[in-house]
């Protein structure tokens, strides 16, 4: 009977320590209030909570999520302390250990701290870490890092780089809360979140590898911008993204949330909104009919992907399609296994899909930039520049360019200029001795108008060596020039797939990452105990 109370002292033990590990865990928000039903529409927020009077209403409230700013008394001198206010200018009644030991009281709400002042992330957290025994409710840092929407002229952007690292090294099972400056109404009038912001915001959390991250969104450019949102849900379990508005957000239309909340993973979408738009939100949601997801053309199971940390190269799969990010061959993806056409010919491969072209924030370079689908290929050489060097490329450029050319003959090429555009959609036949290669401009996905012009062009290239006993033939992209990044949308492969042997290569992949050290660890002590024990 002793042995058997010991075990399950271990085992409890075992599950007590797995736990920890895990939280202040974003994954575990809705878990932790189980009153959300694994729904992030119905986790309640509460914000600027700056005053003991505010703090203490919302403590005796139905929030679950407290959202206070953090910022430093006396900063810069030997008595600076971190208070509760907007910036340091403003006058504060509570400190934010005052703030934390009222907030720890009540175990049922979460903690969010919004730092607008990266002077105040260390002393901040130094506090945190003192109280770190009383924080078992998930806890959130937030700064807004990127220039969004009407927003490049802020002077309210919070450092990334020091800003993540600070937190990463503190506190390693926190959520990253990483958010965009906009502007309602600016100079430019922008009016969703463009390809250019998401990378930048990608690149600058780039650092963080383990903890969760959820990006923030303002509500009134959702519905321009949700396909983006979904994208990035689709690139690792690890990130969220959280919707806000402010009471003055002029927002009417709720089709983008809709339709987010449609397409998108429930559990991961959360919805910090003023008390109108919220209210607005659930009734709508309320009189949605349950919709049928349909197939994706795009496949992120197919692909591997691989980059150059040395030239700023970063891969994106997501499960609603992928991106080339940085210099020129900074990076790649390709086919997990072989690829070609039937040995009858009857089979051909058949590669489509559609290219947008998206400015980077980077001084501009002489030359287009490039699309490049190389197919019949040989792995690529991995170093600072990642080269094809085997097969056959079907190259698209921003100045409407197309080319197909045999990588083994340079000589053997052809081409021709369509006008240039953003995006094009391509299609590539090869069926053993001939491949066509078919381009056409397009409309990108999150354009207003269709093109005012429509152009488009083919290739044919006769008398290509036939591939039917070929060991290796794979499907790659890459991306040529450096001063755009390529999306890749629609993107499907159709033809005979073989098998292929090989070790992947470690590469700077936006993919999931989980502590599966930590627990397999975790998992190994709780065996030994249990041996000892017995």
């Amino acid at each position: 009977m002793a042995k058997m109370f010991l075990k399950l002292c271990v085992l409890l033990s075992a599950f007590i320590i797995n736990i920890d590990a895990l939280s202040h865990s974003e994954d575990n928000i809705l878990y932790f209030f189980p009153q959300a039903q694994r729904d992030g529409l119905n986790i309640v927020w509460a914000h600027d909570l700056n005053s003991n009077t505010k703090l203490t209403r919302a403590l005796e409230g139905n929030a679950m999520m407290l959202e206070a700013d953090v910022s430093l008394r006396d900063r810069g001198t030997a008595n600076q302390v971190p208070i509760m206010a907007p910036s340091s200018m403003s006058v504060s009644d509570i400190t934010l250990e005052q703030w934390i030991d009222m907030v720890t009281r009540y175990t049922n709400k979460g903690i969010v701290l919004d730092f607008k002042d990266v002077q105040a992330v260390q002393p901040a957290l130094d506090i945190m870490l003192l109280k770190e025994a009383q924080l078992r409710v998930p806890l959130f840092f937030h700064a807004d890092i990127i220039a969004g929407p009407n927003g490049q002229n802020s002077v309210n952007l919070i450092q990334p780089t020091e800003f993540v690292a600070i937190v990463n090294a503190v506190f390693p099972n926190a959520t990253f809360s990483l958010g965009y400056v906009s502007e309602v109404a600016g100079v430019n009038r922008q009016d969703r979140y463009t390809w250019t912001m998401i990378f930048d915001m990608l690149d600058a959390s780039s650092t963080v590898t383990t903890h969760p991250i959820t990006y923030n969104f303002r509500a009134i450019w959702a519905t321009k911008s949700w396909q983006k949102f979904v994208w990035i849900l689709g690139l690792t379990n690890r990130y969220s993204v959280t919707i806000w508005s402010k009471v003055r957000d002029p927002l009417t239309n709720y089709n983008g949330l809709e339709q987010l909340r449609s397409h998108g993973d429930k559990r991961r979408i959360f919805y910090d909104l003023a008390p109108d738009h919220i209210k607005r939100l659930k009734s709508d949601v309320a009189l949605i009919p349950p919709t049928t997801s349909t197939p994706k053309v795009w496949n992120k199971n197919l692909w591997e992907g691989n980059s150059s940390t040395m030239t700023g190269g970063y891969i994106y799969l997501s499960t609603e399609g992928a991106a080339i990010v940085g210099d020129s061959y900074s990076g790649y993806i390709q086919t997990i296994d072989n690829w070609k056409s039937s040995k009858d010919g009857r089979k051909p491969l058949i590669v489509k899909g559609k290219v947008q072209f998206v400015n980077r924030n980077v001084q501009s370079s002489p030359g287009p930039s490039s699309a490049e689908i190389i197919i019949r290929a040989a792995p690529m050489t991995n170093g600072a520049v990642i080269v094809p060097i085997k097969g056959i490329k079907c190259a698209i450029e921003d100045n409407g360019r197309i080319l197909i050319q045999d990588l083994m003959s340079h000589h053997s090429s052809l081409e021709k200029r369509i006008r240039p555009a953003d995006c094009y959609t391509f299609e590539i036949l090869d069926n053993g001795q001939q491949i066509t290669f078919n381009v056409k401009i397009a409309q990108c996905s999150d354009a207003d108008f269709p093109p005012t012009y429509i152009d488009n062009g083919s290739l044919v290239f006769d008398n290509v060596t036939n591939t039917a006993n070929a060991t290796v033939s794979l499907v790659q992209v890459a991306k040529g020039g450096n001063n755009k990044n390529i999306v890749l949308e629609d993107f499907s492969i159709m033809g005979e797939k073989f098998i292929r042997i090989r070790n992947r290569q470690p590469g700077n992949t936006a993919v999931e990452s989980r502590p599966a050290g930590l627990t397999i660890f975790l998992t190994i002590i709780s065996f030994v105990l249990l041996k000892i024990f017995s």
